[in-house]
């Protein structure tokens, strides 16, 4: 591959990275000093340039493109001076390889800690973390450690990429310039220090263990020696890591060498893991008819004699102690005591703690943090299974007994930065969401209008004020929901249908305010079916929330789900949208009156706000959920839409459903089928048991093919009739 155009200096190949057909090439000096970087795509054995990348900051530095990676169609463009004061920023983009286009997701930006400490001039990225070095990074605290270097660990939970984790090394020292090269794959991260010890060098290598990045292992080489620079560059795969010494002397030539290591990693599930999930497999499913086993009476896969002789439990209850366990599960998957409903005696059931707080039924502090499951559940409201609740990188009991800030939020005052980013990039407070009190939040400052939130003279300077629409102004979109989940039931899509239509104001293409209309048009169900709503912001950024109309709007309650915000819309589905006489459904049944739904209408201001990347596209996460006798919670949501903390996890992966968290797949089945949908316009939904293929046949190939093809399946109705 060549440099599009003829420029001298252009730096074309001063970065590069690669994967699968698709190969990126920096160019710093390229577009007019400004910086450039090419993507080109590889087409039989051809590679043909496919796009050209170019700074979109007002500031330029001449380091656009300093350092570039790509991963399963990520892409990461170190910018390591940009900015008023050279904090840097990083850019992250995504391919979408069926409309052949790319998009940018985030900008990453340095702060008041990282100002000439070359940010983003090393960069990594996986399908899940972005990592940013900043060798030069001075240490913050005072400590006279300079040039001592950091990296800093970003996370991406669906569009939206946030600050997890700052990494140091814990022998650091000053001048060792810790990040000056990064690299990661799955749940291993390497970083290069290449000026430890004399430049003699060394690299780090850190694991992800729960939410947490811990310092595994050190290299250093055995035959090291002053000025090799070992560190200055590094790669991992699954198997190995490489590191590169470029200043190595071999038979007094500065030759340069490579190390070798391999990584060891352990992938295979454990027997406990496949027994889980074989278990899991068999559980409430309603269309398997139960065979009677002579020797198990009661099919909980413990034998008659065993229960009699050995564990005294009863074998024809597969339940003994009535705590929604079955024997089998307690005595073979869980170690639990089938005999007691709370066998760790810490006021949370064992049925509790299994399916909803994440915790070990035979621990009383699951996590080893000093609080016990007990008190993390009832008093903090913090995960009892990690001692990083909201995955910000600062750990539970720092943040409860140093700090003061919400162990359960990454974002404290729901300024836009999360805490870690704001006591070790920016030197804000996490708990005022505007430091320099000049009435634009912290995250604004350093996200949209590059300027001090530290300062109060410098000042942001809005400039317009819109109003967008969806679908669009005055038109009705669609949800349909599919209750039945995990299993299709009779997938006729009709069980709730709502009609729905957002207006959300923006200043500066920030989204500030939403007005949310939802229309029930629908009812096929007979569960007890309620309509939720989370949005992508923490509940301390929320100003105010109403239902009805402004004239008689009353107050709508928020509920903490992490870092995301929970509204009740309507409690009951059957009270919103109730049958006529003489039939058991609203507008499904043939032949069966009309009903009209009223009008919910959702008001939403927010303190601060929001990047609509980041809030995303209206319904946003709308679901409906349900409650089992034994307090389960059934969430249906949209397909690729994670669930709520309050929804049980029990279900996942069972009957139909094929959720699988590491590709982002929930909510949908092997054949890509979804349990709900979002369509932009009003929509004819199937009558009862008549499944949506009938109705629509061209939803198959749009889900085979991963909604890549027949995008406007909905409008094409088989029978109009019907």
């Amino acid at each position: 591959m060549t440099k599009p155009g003829t420029t001298s200096n252009d730096y074309f190949g001063e970065s590069v990275s690669i994967s699968g057909d698709l190969a990126v090439i920096a160019s710093p000096g390229g577009s007019n000093d400004d910086g450039a970087v090419y993507v080109y795509k590889r087409t039989g054995s051809i590679w043909v340039l496919n796009t050209t990348i170019t700074p979109d900051s007002e500031f330029k530095s001449k380091q656009f493109g300093a350092a570039v990676s790509i991963s399963e169609g990520y892409l990461i463009i170190g910018d390591g001076e940009s900015g008023k004061t050279k904090e840097g920023s990083a850019y992250i983009y995504k391919y979408d390889d069926y409309d052949d286009t790319w998009t940018k997701q985030a900008t990453l930006k340095g702060g008041l800690v990282t100002r000439a400490a070359n940010y983003a001039l090393s960069v990594a990225i996986s399908k899940d973390y972005a990592v940013v070095g900043a060798r030069m990074e001075n240490d913050p605290h005072g400590n006279n450690e300079t040039n001592k270097g950091a990296v800093y660990i970003y996370k991406r939970k669906d569009d939206a990429w946030t600050n997890q984790a700052k990494l140091t090394a814990n022998a650091g020292l000053s001048g060792d310039q810790f990040g000056n090269s990064v690299a990661i794959v799955g749940e291993h991260i390497v970083i290069g220090a290449e000026n430890v010890n004399s430049s003699s060098g060394a690299v780090v290598l850190f694991h992800l263990v729960g939410d947490i990045w811990l310092e595994q292992f050190s290299f250093i080489a055995a035959d090291g020696a002053s000025q090799d620079n070992f560190g200055h560059s590094v790669a991992v795969s699954a198997s190995y890591v490489s590191v590169g010494a470029h200043n190595k002397k071999i038979k007094k030539s500065l030759s340069g060498d490579v190390y070798v290591y391999a990584l060891n990693v352990q992938t295979q599930q454990t027997q406990g893991e496949i027994d889980l999930e074989n278990t899991l497999a068999t559980l409430d499913n309603p269309i398997e008819e139960a065979i009677i086993n002579p020797d198990d009476l009661d099919g909980d896969g413990l034998s008659n004699i065993d229960e009699t002789d050995v564990l005294n439990t009863s074998p024809t209850d597969p339940d003994t102690d009535n705590d929604g366990l079955t024997d089998y599960e307690e005595v073979i998957i869980y170690g639990t005591d089938p005999l007691l409903t709370d066998t760790d005696q810490d006021t949370l059931t064992d049925l509790e703690e299994v399916i909803f707080y994440n915790s070990d039924p035979t621990l009383l502090d699951t996590d080893e943090d000093g609080f016990s499951d007990d008190y993390e559940v009832n008093i903090l409201n913090t995960d009892p299974g990690l001692v990083d609740t909201d995955g910000d990188g600062l750990l539970d009991a720092v943040e409860v007994n140093e700090l003061a800030t919400d162990p359960t939020l990454a974002d404290t005052d729901g300024d836009g930065l999360t805490d870690n980013e704001e006591l070790n990039l920016h030197l804000t407070d996490p708990l005022d969401a505007d430091s320099d009190k000049d009435n634009f939040s912290d995250g604004l400052e350093v996200n949209l209008y590059d300027t001090s939130p530290l300062e109060v003279a410098d000042v942001p300077v809005p400039l317009v004020t819109t109003t967008a629409y969806s679908p669009a102004e005055e038109q009705m979109g669609t949800m349909a929901f599919e209750d039945y989940w995990p299993s299709k039931g009779d997938y006729d899509f009709n069980d709730v249908v709502i009609n729905y239509n957002a207006t959300e104001t923006k200043v500066d293409g920030q989204i500030s305010k939403v007005i949310l209309k939802l229309q029930p048009v629908a009812r096929g169900a007979s569960y007890k079916n309620g309509l939720q709503i989370s949005i992508n912001t923490p509940i301390t950024n929320i100003a105010s929330a109403t239902m009805g109309p402004v004239s008689n709007a009353v107050p709508l309650t928020p509920i903490a789900d992490g870092n995301q915000t929970m509204f009740v819309i309507i409690e009951d589905i059957k009270d919103a949208l109730p049958a006529p006489n003489g039939f058991e459904f609203a507008n499904t049944e043939p032949n069966s009156p009309k009903v009209t739904g009223a009008m919910f209408i959702v008001t939403i201001n927010l303190h601060n706000p929001v990047d609509e990347n980041i809030f995303g596209s209206a319904p946003y996460n709308s679901f409906i959920s349900r409650k089992l006798g034994n307090g389960e919670v059934i969430e249906v949501h949209f397909p690729g839409y994670r669930p709520t903390k309050y929804a049980s996890k029990r279900q996942f992966g069972t009957v139909h459903d094929d959720t699988d968290k590491s590709t982002d797949k929930f909510y949908q089945t092997e054949d890509n089928l979804p349990w709900a949908m979002i369509i932009p316009q009003i929509w004819e939904h199937p009558k009862e048991r008549v499944d949506l293929s009938e109705d629509y046949p061209e939803i198959l190939d749009w889900a085979s093919s991963r909604g890549k093809s027949k995008k406007d399946w909905y409008k094409h109705k088989k029978n109009k009739n019907k």
